[in-house]
């Protein structure tokens, strides 16, 4: 069972879990037409045994809102970065031409998408929370390392130009690539809460072996 509010959603992955905070809470809660935190249980029997619960299953009116919601939440923006080049001078940057000199050229211009992905990944254990986020950029189903947009000027574009295929596509990679980035945190995490279970094992083995000795 697990109790989430309005607006943090939980993607599960392997053992991982991504919480993705998508606020204003209001919104949801709307749409829900009840107020959080949600207790959510993934099994029949526990929603009997808990009160107030929320079931999750395939076509559970919870899972449907939630499944609007983040569809309509999603948004695509499209950035043309504004590249504007003198081609004598970058010609003239790299070739010594003496004394000759550029008559005619001709300037053409091919535009190409990069691909950027944000993901915000809280971990919330034991009484400890950590937030990490993690910009990551594609181009041709690769990722693009020491790029940063921001560093350039840019224009909007029109969001007809991005196939969305293509956005589901990097997506994929995207999140496999972070997976992997944050595969040593999570081993640190999943170290972290193995020695405090042992830890709290032995002193629960501790306690109850010195009642018995007690009787």
């Amino acid at each position: 069972m697990s109790g989430i509010r309005a607006g943090e959603v939980i993607f599960s992955h392997f053992s991982e879990l991504f919480y993705s905070k998508t606020p204003p809470y209001e919104n949801f809660e709307k749409q829900f037409g009840k107020k959080s935190p949600y207790n959510l249980v993934f099994d029949k029997k526990n929603q009997d045994l808990i009160e107030n619960s929320e079931l999750i299953i395939k076509g559970s009116s919870l899972f449907k809102v939630m499944a609007n919601y983040l569809e309509n939440k999603a948004e695509n923006t499209l950035i043309r970065i504004k590249l504007d080049i003198e081609p004598k001078q970058e010609i003239s940057k790299y070739f010594n031409l003496n004394n000759f000199e550029i008559g005619n050229i001709k300037k053409s211009v091919k535009n190409d998408i990069i691909y950027r992905f944000t993901f915000i990944t809280n971990m919330q254990y034991l009484n400890e929370r950590e937030q990490s986020i993690n910009t990551v950029y594609l181009h041709d189903n690769s990722v693009i390392n020491n790029f940063i947009v921001e560093n350039y000027p840019t224009e909007l574009g029109k969001k007809s130009d991005i196939s969305f295929d293509k956005i589901k596509e990097h997506y994929a990679i995207a999140k496999q690539y972070l997976k992997n980035l944050m595969a040593p945190k999570f081993s640190e995490i999943a170290d972290y809460l193995n020695k405090s279970l042992d830890k709290e094992k032995n002193r629960i083995i501790s306690h109850y072996s010195h009642l018995s000795k007690e009787i």
